[in-house]
Parts: C-alpha cells; sequence; structure tokens
C-alpha cells in the first residue's frame, strides 16, 4: 500500500493523532495553507516554550518564534527558506545547537487532500553525536 492510497480521514484521526503524540521528538505539522495543524508536546523540551495557541498560526510565525531558541537562529531561518522568502526544499535535515544540545531538524513536505503540508521533526542526537565522537576506528 503506498501513501497515496492511505485515507486519514474519519475515524482514522484519533490514530494519527496517536501516532504523533507518541514520537519521541518535536513535531510540528503543516497544512497545505501553511497553517499549524499539530505541535507534538516534546517541542518545549527541546526548543522552549511553545505558545499554546501556536495551532492554527502559520508554520512561518511558529518557526520565527522557534529561532529564538536556537544558538544560531539566522541559520534556522535560512533552512526554512524564511529569511530569503523561498521556499524550503521538498526535504531536508540539518543539525541545530541549542543550549549545548544537539537537534537534528528534519523537514519534509507532504502530500495532503489540501495542497503541499509539511512535517517538522526536531530530535536530540547530542548522545549519538557525542557516541561518534569518542568512537575510535579500530585498526
Amino acid at each position: 500500500m503506498t501513501a497515496a492510497t492511505v485515507s486519514l480521514t474519519g475515524h482514522a484521526a484519533p490514530y494519527l493523532a496517536a501516532v504523533l503524540a507518541a514520537l519521541d521528538c518535536g513535531v510540528i505539522l503543516s497544512d497545505g495553507a501553511g497553517r499549524v495543524i499539530h505541535v507534538g508536546a516534546q517541542l518545549a523540551d527541546l526548543l522552549g516554550p511553545v505558545p499554546p495557541a501556536a495551532v492554527g498560526l502559520r508554520r512561518d510565525e511558529v518557526l520565527r518564534r522557534c529561532a529564538d531558541h536556537v544558538d544560531d537562529g539566522a541559520a534556522f531561518l535560512r533552512a526554512a527558506g524564511l529569511e530569503s522568502m523561498r521556499p524550503a526544499p521538498g526535504a531536508f535535515a540539518i543539525d541545530l545547537v541549542i543550549r549545548s544540545r544537539i537537534v537534528r531538524w528534519t523537514s519534509t513536505r507532504i502530500a495532503l487532500p489540501d495542497g503541499d503540508g509539511r512535517l517538522d521533526l526536531f530530535r536530540d542526537v547530542t548522545l549519538e553525536d557525542r557516541g561518534r565522537r569518542d568512537t575510535v576506528p579500530a585498526r
């Protein structure tokens, strides 16, 4: 079954909400109009307080507020395509430094019934990154 054949209308909506809530990363899901339709609770753990009224705001507004908590907010905004006002690429992943933690931001354009939305995932990879740096190749 391909993604195009899956329908998440009606009774499937609560299941999707449960899946999004169970993810071990921060989530921002926006619809085809660029409005945020879901913000995962874990996002606040990574980026600081997210306004409770973020759902319904434009994605770019929420990302601009998140940029205030990133060590290099300008790079964050450039990656999102907000500084140049050009659309972000279909998918990208960058590592951000946030209060001495490394957070991998993955953003993917997704086809939704009302147009192309975006799924933004923010995952703390600090321990993974430190493990890679501490590993010495075997000889």
